[in-house]
């Protein structure tokens, strides 16, 4: 398929953490999505400034993942997969906020999780959070990856999504 580029402005020009002002600028797929893209969120979390919590290019919204943090960079629900699983879908629920969006635009989304018999365990809690989460069973498609650990060590699992307008 063609894909098409339309010149937009960023909303928001993030750092490049390994910038080197010697260097060309970016070329390719970078410059592409530079160029189409329509807006970025960032929170004032930890590694604000390093990674963008939500892109938006074209009608697409790609979020990098949301774990069970308060707007301080707390953990919330330390213990807890069932409070975990409620605070990250806040944080899901606040980036698709940024892009005029809901949980009602999410398409696809992947939960890397620390304690996978942990949380099959309380499958119907966990899987009852996340309906309400959604306001009803989601129709999305879903994905779960079990993972030795997350960026702090009392997160339970992280939920990355893929949102269309």
């Amino acid at each position: 398929f063609e894909r098409e580029l339309v010149e937009q402005r960023p909303l928001v020009d993030l750092p490049i953490p390994h910038h080197r002002p010697d260097l060309p600028p970016a070329t390719g797929v970078n410059q592409a999505r530079r160029r189409t893209s329509t807006g970025v969120f960032q929170h004032n979390r930890p590694l604000a400034g390093f990674i963008a919590q939500g892109v938006r290019v074209g009608d697409t919204i790609h979020m990098s993942g949301q774990v069970s943090v308060d707007g301080a960079g707390a953990t919330v629900a330390a213990g807890d997969i069932v409070g975990q699983v409620r605070q990250a879908y806040a944080n899901v629920a606040e980036v698709l906020g940024h892009f005029g969006a809901t949980l009602d635009n999410v398409v696809s989304e992947t939960w890397f999780v620390t304690d996978v018999p942990g949380l099959n365990r309380k499958a119907r809690e966990v899987f009852t959070a996340r309906a309400e989460a959604f306001g009803g069973q989601p129709d999305t498609a879903q994905t779960l990856i079990g993972v030795s650990a997350l960026f702090q060590p009392d997160l339970m699992i992280e939920i990355q999504c893929v949102a269309r307008i």
